[in-house]
């Protein structure tokens, strides 16, 4: 690893270290063997130029925080087996190759960041990880279907958008009663939504192009989803009627539903009721692909005005 301002070599020899924070710098090279770190907590190397692959994380018992991210890191990440005091695992935004490795034993872990990199694989087991809390897996091309969410329960963020995730959506996530934010864009989910009343947290839920099919019917509930206000839903194969429920929720402020296969009739009392929308995406609502209905029966639409 070395300096910003010259060639010389940046020794790392005091191995008594708990904490090493290089981060915002221009440090160039890759990261030195770190065998000999048994007490570091916390290492933070974030936003530097580094290259070459992550050296083994094997002796490093203690660690609390590994702050990789935005660098130009490849390889693929190193075994986690021997972590199990780290907390936060950010490697975001580097060029990280390979399946994310087991978290087996993470049972401290908070906070979970891959994104940004071009992993491929399965998304491993979350099963163990109680503590978590947050997950961000966006834009990398990992397959398969997402794992079962009964494990971690306190899980306030899930995103993973932007791969190519397929299977159904589990109806565990409607357990989280303390997820906030769910964004699963742009994959290739298929099948109904589950229900989603549990979770009573939701405030954020972003699963627009994908193929997920059937009705909304049961999927929201108004008296608990009291905080919900952002719901999209564009470019899936979604049929029926939109309910009115969905507008009937207090704090919904965007809805898309764009380029589906839903009939009418539209719930106009509730959207024009609803105090709290600013942002209804209901443009080609019978497009999709799959279908070819007609949402306004043989009558032109009427124009309808949303209070402000």
């Amino acid at each position: 690893m070395y300096g910003g301002g010259g060639s010389s070599d940046v020794a790392l020899p005091i191995f008594n270290l708990e904490r090493l924070d290089l981060s915002n710098n221009s440090f160039t090279g890759g990261i030195p063997l770190l065998d000999n770190f048994t007490l570091l907590r916390s290492l933070d190397l974030n936003s530097n130029a580094l290259t070459g692959s992550i050296p083994s994380l094997d002796s490093l018992i203690k660690l609390r925080t590994l702050a990789l991210y935005n660098n130009s890191l490849i390889g693929n990440i190193p075994s986690l087996h021997s972590l199990g005091s780290l907390e936060y695992l950010e490697l975001y935004i580097n060029k990280l190759q390979g399946s994310i490795p087991s978290l087996d034993g993470l049972n401290n872990l908070l906070y979970l960041s891959v994104s940004n990199n071009v992993l491929t694989g399965p998304i491993p087991s979350l099963a163990g990880l109680r503590r978590l809390q947050g997950v961000w897996l966006e834009n990398n091309t990992l397959t398969g279907p997402l794992p079962p969410l009964d494990g971690p329960t306190e899980l306030r963020i899930l995103m993973a958008n932007s791969n190519k995730l397929n299977g159904s959506i589990s109806s565990s996530l409607s357990r989280l009663s303390q997820l906030e934010y769910v964004c699963l864009s742009n994959n290739g989910f298929t099948g109904r939504l589950p229900s989603l009343v549990n979770a009573s947290g939701l405030q954020s839920l972003q699963l627009d192009d994908n193929r997920l099919s059937g009705t909304l019917d049961g999927v929201f509930d108004q008296t608990r989803q009291v905080n919900l206000s952002i719901i999209q839903l564009s470019s899936n194969q979604l049929v029926g009627t939109i309910p009115e429920e969905i507008f009937q929720l207090p704090s919904l402020q965007t809805f898309a539903m764009a380029s589906n296969c839903v009939r009418g009739p539209l719930p106009f009392e509730s959207m024009c009721n609803s105090s709290s929308l600013q942002s209804l995406l209901l443009d080609g609502l019978h497009t999709a692909s799959t279908c070819r209905n007609l949402l306004f029966g043989e009558q032109a639409p009427q124009l309808y005005s949303l209070p402000r």
